[in-house]
């Protein structure tokens, strides 16, 4: 992991920050790792690096500096490609920058957040990775520029209890998903996934480009058969990132997309870590680990890490802790974390999972849309009939609520809030696939706030690792026909097809997922005394759009509790409130602004 604060001064302003403190101050705990420092007159950089991150080489000579988080994927096919000796990650960007300007970012394949500082133009360019896994925040006045991959590291440019209602609107209304420029803190801004941003420091010019998108990307030439492909890329993408095999873990359930994660693994004997329970028995999956475990003859390979006591906001409100964002996958971080504490006992820094599977690979019904023509009118009605079986539906209901309103408005996607698709529309219009714009939406809602990789596992030492979410798949599933998605009411198809040997039939055929409902409401259940006590102040009341008064709060909670009536907003506002009560107890009082 990496952590990197950088401040370009304007107006020789000096500045310095004792990073190690702030993280020690932030996660309450000391961290083991290296920091790094490079400053001049005008330009201050501070790195802290643990699990063997790459250090930053900076030469004061070079007219072009690069800085930051930088992890790529496709090393070697850029040596090869450009005919470069093997150097470090920043001297290769360099290289292409100066060869190709701001398209060299159409070459990069891997999580990154960096800056350019390009002394020629007399520009700072900052840069974040196409899904926004790795982050860049920045604070500009006339006296400098500050950037940080967290922002924590900016809080003495920032009152913390100073909180913008527009990022709290937004928060409520796109249902937690912020890949909006807006951070809940004045004058401080996030550069958005797949974004270029560009700041002259003489005339004070900012331009924003983004510069990626899937229908203008170039999925490649594959010469096999798509089931042999699809399978390739993910092997590609699981070695590609990991890092240290012998520090590497996975985290296992009994569904479709760990196992086959771990039977890519299994040659190299890794340890896979499950959720098990006892108690709560609807949650459990060991009937499924057992097959994997006979299926590859690896029992020992497995540790079961037991969970009954991981449910909703269990440990609140002590095991709670401030983050300098809200994140609604609080509410649950006690599931997660009993696997990171278990894998950090047992040396390990980094754990693969499944992340993004359900997202990118489920699919729509709306691929039908993308082939309607008489002769595949048999087929459409076949897989219309299989669709509706599959979620207890009429056939009409399928026609009328799923293909004729997407074919009717083009932001329409069935089980995608309306609002998500209307504020980034941007990015959907130019789609000319309803299969594309599938992919597209569940990427904005999905990977730009992952409250494990940001804010839970750097707690544990631990590292996420996600092969499911790497740009080659994406884009080779974006132009891929639908039905390798969603095939006759098969979620996954391609990669159950792709894998249907390497699994036991028991997991493959499983097509619904296991839900913890019963272990959610096992935790409010015993912990709901101390969690109503807290949420009852209502400060979220204090916001006119949320459109409470304290006493409506207060019944709505009741109600939930009681099972009476279920707001589709209610574990947003509970995020909410407690985010808020927790600034409010650390800090002091908030001004909303």
């Amino acid at each position: 992991m990496k952590w990197f604060f950088s401040y370009f001064s304007l107006n020789n302003i000096k500045y310095k920050l004792d990073i190690s403190s702030k993280l020690e101050s932030y996660y309450e705990k000391k961290s083991n790792g290296i920091t790094n420092i490079y400053y001049n007159d005008k330009f201050y950089y501070t790195e802290f690096l643990t699990n063997n991150s790459k250090k930053i080489n900076i030469d004061e000579e070079e007219d072009i500096i690069i800085i930051g988080d930088i992890e790529l994927d496709n090393i070697e096919e850029i040596l090869q490609k450009e005919q470069i000796e093997e150097k470090s990650e920043t001297t290769i960007l360099k290289i292409l920058y100066k060869k190709y300007g701001d398209k060299f970012l159409d070459y990069l394949y891997g999580r990154f957040s960096f800056l350019i500082i390009d002394n020629n133009k007399n520009e700072i360019k900052l840069i974040r990775d196409q899904f926004g896994l790795k982050q860049l925040f920045y604070y500009i006045n006339n006296e400098g520029i500050a950037l940080s991959n967290n922002l924590f590291l900016l809080n003495d440019f920032y009152n913390e209890t100073r909180i913008s209602k527009r990022y709290l609107s937004n928060f409520l209304q796109y249902n937690g998903i912020c890949d909006f420029e807006e951070t809940p803190y004045e004058n401080i801004y996030r550069v958005r996934m797949s974004e270029l941003i560009t700041y002259n420091y003489l005339n004070k010019n900012l331009q924003k480009l983004i510069y990626w998108n899937l229908e203008n990307s170039n999925p490649g030439k594959y010469e096999f058969n798509m089931l042999d492909e699809f399978k390739n890329l993910l092997y590609q993408s699981t070695y590609t990132m990991i890092r240290d095999i012998d520090k590497t873990s996975l985290a296992l359930s009994g569904g479709v997309d760990s196992s086959v994660l771990f039977s890519i693994l299994a040659p190299k004997k890794i340890v896979a870590y499950s959720a098990v329970f006892d108690e709560v028995k609807s949650c459990d999956e060991r009937k499924y680990i057992e097959k994997l475990a006979e299926m590859y003859k690896v029992d020992d390979k497995i540790k079961y890490v037991y969970s009954d006591q991981s449910g909703l906001l269990e440990g609140f409100p002590n095991s709670f802790f401030y983050t300098s964002e809200p994140h609604i996958n609080i509410l649950n971080k006690k599931f997660s974390e009993e696997l990171f504490e278990k894998a950090l006992i047992d040396g390990k820094n980094y754990m693969v999972d499944g992340f993004f599977s359900d997202h990118i690979l489920t699919g729509t019904i709306l691929y039908l849309l993308d082939n309607l023509s008489l002769k595949n009118g048999f087929n459409i009605i076949k897989a219309i009939n299989t669709f509706a079986f599959s979620q207890n539906v009429s056939f009409w209901f399928v026609v009328k609520q799923y293909l004729v309103k997407a074919k009717m408005d083009n932001l329409y996607i069935p089980e995608i809030d309306y609002k998500i698709s209307k504020a980034f529309h941007e990015k959907i219009k130019n789609a000319k696939k309803f299969n594309g714009k599938d992919i597209i939406i569940q990427i904005i809602s999905s990977i730009t706030r992952n409250f494990g990789d940001l804010e839970l596992a750097p707690r544990y030492q631990i590292e996420c690792i996600h092969p499911f979410v790497n740009r080659k798949i994406v884009e080779y599933l974006y132009y891929l026909p639908g039905n390798m998605r969603l095939h006759n009411g098969t979620p996954k198809y391609i990669l159950r097809e792709a894998f249907r040997k390497d699994i036991p039939p028991e997991i493959m055929d499983k097509i619904n997922k296991t839900q913890h409902v019963e272990l959610s409401q096992k935790g409010l259940r015993e912990n709901w005394g101390e969690i109503f006590n807290i949420l009852k102040e209502g400060i979220i009341t204090k916001l006119n759009f949320v459109k409470l008064s304290k006493e409506e709060w207060i019944q709505l909670l009741l109600e939930f509790r009681s099972g009476q009536t279920f707001n589709d907003n209610i574990f947003i506002l509970i995020t909410l409130e407690l985010w808020l009560n927790k600034i409010q107890n650390i800090y002091g009082e908030i001004v909303f602004y």
